[in-house]
């Protein structure tokens, strides 16, 4: 069975105003922790996923690994 982490991806949006400035979102999202297979930190996390695809994230590496455990069986 997959288990799942509700985790908060960083996105970018910009503003459609006159001065054409950007800001960071945060949109909730569900990660299969079983296919994580690195994460880095920097300001925010980035999440290497078995696919290939790398998803940066707001929660710490810590903190990942504290939903990781407490998600298990």
């Amino acid at each position: 069975m997959a288990n799942f982490l509700m985790l908060h991806q960083c996105c970018v949006t910009h503003d459609d105003d006159s001065l054409g400035g950007s800001h960071i979102e945060l949109e909730c999202i569900f990660v299969n922790a079983d296919l994580i297979e690195t994460i880095t930190t920097g300001i925010n996390s980035n999440l290497q996923m078995a696919s290939g695809e790398c998803l940066e994230v707001k929660e710490k590496p810590g903190e990942i690994i504290e939903l990781i455990h407490g998600s298990r069986p």
